[in-house]
């Protein structure tokens, strides 16, 4: 290990031993090299021989946190290859460390130990709120965020008051109303994310020790390598923890060495519940054996970046490093730009003008990030970017073509004609009566979703179909539509849906369909001939945003396809338990092919929640129109700013302890060629003469800005047609 590439406080976590039932927490600032760190923590225990690399497990709370792992993971075991293990030998040694996000962890644990579960997305509570009665929301306030999210707080609040009580049965009449549905979702093994982390831990409770272990649950299974075999528990981000993940973490890190990396000032998800209270728990977990240590320096931000961001917190102090051990970047002699607009459009103006300055400078479109408080925001920001044609990419929570409601349909619809065929064809008594009802909240949420059919339709073909003893795709499919309630209105289209869906159910076609493009083409044909509303395209641009989702899905398909194990045989269950999964899969292929082929890359949209744990070159920090007067708030202030590496651009952000406005005419780009040669040696772009290429940025610039008028206000601006300015980039 090469020790000049390590401070000081980072060799003091590194060396620390393994120790059994133990916790070393790491406070670590932004930019303090705190996944270097961990990477290098890992690759030392291993290396030393204290631990094998399948001991070794590590937890965040996001897929891009994981993603950077994952990828960073192979680099430190090449740099440090003392062995000269072949390449081959390395990248099968790191595939055997752990890392996960906690929910794809307990993901995994339960669909290992129930099969097909279903996560409730958006579409699935629009079902469940068609079966509630006209008067459900009488007496009950309702805020802004909707009866989806009204219905989640309802949905919690019962499971709250069972779980202080459960032998005291509920008498109100919304509590009962719940209760069905709460029986719907148990039935169809449906849960939300918390009852995911219940159920997993549920799981992991099971095993005591080794010696323990019943026969259901296999030695060989991940749900028992999780108790016995890891030994080392890495959290990356401890201070995003919220108290719903914490009796995982318990189980899991219990009796093992936890070791956990953050930092209470970037504590930003405090609307999940206290921060505070996790981490007191976790500091009780191994309460004689626990140690805290310190990353003080920066590596990322510039020194006037880091010392503007301080100003932010009131409680900031760089704490007790010397000046000798501290490591800060040398400044680049630019100091965040501070700008506010009254016109939203102004704002919107002065990215693509900034941007584009940017890139005919030395940066990449990949380099620069917009990040913004709110979702609306940044929608409003890639409309206009999209008017441009410059290339952007939104990081969410889960990739695009999973939080298209359409492709939910599909996959729903998907279940539907699974869960059927296996209830119906069940081999014995037991396992007809663990599939018999499973089917019912898929069938609730795709027959909602028809033009036509109400809530009060779907509500009394449910009623009728309990009181007959039998699921609701038995009863719409096999009772005659003259014995159906006669308030059920649009009958004819509730038989068109059974109709439709009958061939794939019957003689088992659906899990014969083992050919995805085959298989896709099948149930799309299916909803062409549904009046199912989100497929009447209202513009080009809604179409283009579905053929695009709808390729992702059926490469996610193709790649499911060549995953598939032998001892899995139909496809289309494979598909549905592991989609998720592989799409993480498909997502990292697809990063590192973008760093590969030399491309200019993409801009990435996101709000301030959502970057937390990334960085960023370059970093605009919009805090939204004048007209959202209120600052943002501290620790998402600070969490955003220090996201920048080398230039921090502040939009309409309200905060009092920033400063005056930046002067517009002093802009750091292309007049500033000593930022430029800053710049590229951070980012290891070295050029053989800066001076001549600096030149031929500013006639690039002047070029592109008289063809299109960046910076300039006119009548055109309001009505300009797509400019693909990106091509003259490119």
């Amino acid at each position: 290990m090469e020790n000049y590439k390590l401070t000081p406080s980072q060799w003091k976590v590194i060396d620390f031993p393994y120790n059994a039932s133990s916790t070393l927490k790491i406070i670590a600032g932004p930019g303090s090299g705190k996944t270097l760190t961990l990477l290098h923590k890992i690759h030392y225990l291993i290396q030393s021989g204290q631990l094998r690399p399948n001991e070794v497990l590590v937890l965040s709370l996001t897929n891009k946190a994981v993603d950077n792992i994952i990828d960073n993971l192979l680099s430190i075991f090449e740099l440090n290859n003392v062995e000269e293990h072949p390449p081959a030998i390395l990248k099968e040694l790191v595939e055997q460390i752990g890392v996960y996000t906690i929910h794809g962890l307990a993901n995994r644990v339960v669909v290992e130990n129930e099969g097909l579960i279903t996560i409730i997305e958006e579409n699935g509570w629009r079902g469940l709120l068609k079966l509630l009665p006209t008067d459900f929301w009488q007496n009950r306030r309702l805020n802004s965020n909707g009866l989806t999210r009204e219905l989640q707080a309802a949905l919690n609040e019962f499971k709250s008051k069972n779980a202080i009580s459960k032998n005291n049965k509920s008498t109100k009449k919304q509590d009962e109303v719940i209760e069905k549905l709460v029986t719907i979702m148990n039935n169809g093994k449906v849960l939300t994310n918390d009852d995911l982390i219940l159920r997993a831990t549920e799981y992991l409770s099971r095993i005591a020790t080794p010696s323990t272990i019943e026969n259901e649950i296999s030695e060989e299974s991940f749900t028992q390598a999780l108790k016995s075999k890891y030994k080392v528990i890495l959290i990356d981000e401890y201070q995003d923890l919220y108290p719903s993940l914490l009796p995982i973490i318990q189980k899991v890190s219990s009796e093992k060495q936890l070791i956990m990396f953050g930092d209470t000032n970037q504590s930003i998800y405090g609307f999940l519940g206290d921060n505070s209270e996790v981490i007191t728990a976790l500091d009780k977990l191994h309460l004689t054996n626990s140690q805290t240590l310190h990353l003080y320096d920066n590596f990322r931000c510039t020194p006037e970046i880091i010392n503007s961001a301080n100003r932010i917190l009131s409680n900031h102090h760089q704490g007790h490093s010397t000046a000798e051990d501290l490591v800060l970047k040398k400044p680049s002699g630019v100091a965040p730009q501070i700008h506010e607009f009254v016109d939203p459009l102004d704002e919107l103006e002065f990215l693509v003008d900034n941007i584009t300055q940017s890139v005919c400078s030395s940066a990449k479109f990949s380099d620069i990030a917009i990040l913004s408080r709110t979702n609306k925001h940044i929608q409003t920001i890639s409309e206009h970017l999209t008017s441009y044609g410059i290339p952007f990419e939104k990081l969410t929570v889960q990739p695009d073509w999973l939080s298209d409601t359409r492709i939910q349909f599909i996959i729903d619809l998907l279940k539907v004609a699974l869960l059927s065929f296996k209830g119906e064809h069940a081999e014995d008594r037991m396992e007809k009566l663990e599939y018999k009802w499973q089917s019912d909240f898929n069938v609730i949420v795709t027959l909602s979703a028809i033009k036509g059919i109400g809530n009060k339709s779907i509500q009394m073909l449910y009623s009728a179909c309990n009181a007959r003893k039998c699921s609701l795709w038995e009863y719409i499919s096999c009772v005659s539509k003259e014995e159906w309630p006669s308030t059920v209105s649009n009958k004819k289209k509730v038989e068109n849906y059974t109709s439709l869906l009958k061939p794939l159910i019957k003689d088992g076609k659906i899990c014969d369909l083992d050919e995805p493009s085959i298989l896709l083409k099948e149930i799309v044909s299916i909803i062409n001939d549904l009046d199912y509303d989100p497929l009447k395209f209202q513009t080009t641009k809604d179409m283009e945003i579905f053929k695009k989702n709808l390729g992702e899905m059926f490469k996610i398909m193709k790649l499911s396809k060549s995953n598939q194990p032998q001892d899995h045989p139909i496809f289309v269950e494979w598909f549905l338990e592991t989609y998720f999964d592989q799409s993480l899969i498909f997502h990292r292929a697809k990063l590192e092919s973008e760093l590969d082929d030399g491309s200019l890359g993409s801009v990435k949209l996101s709000t301030i929640h959502s970057s937390k744990g990334l960085e960023f070159p370059i970093v605009y920090l919009a805090g939204g129109p004048m007209g959202l007067s209120y600052p943002i708030e501290d620790k998402s202030l600070y969490v955003g700013m220090t996201r920048a590496r080398n230039l921090l651009y502040l939009l309409n952000t309200k905060h009092g302890r920033l400063g005056e406005p930046t002067n517009k005419s002093m802009s750091p780009l292309l007049n500033n060629e000593p930022f430029w040669n800053y710049y590229n040696l951070d980012m290891k772009r070295i050029h053989a003469n800066p001076s001549r290429l600096f030149n031929s940025n500013i006639i690039r610039y002047n070029k592109i800005g008289g063809k299109f008028g960046l910076g300039k206000r006119t009548f055109m601006t309001y009505l300009r047609p797509t400019f693909k300015l990106c091509k003259y980039l490119l």
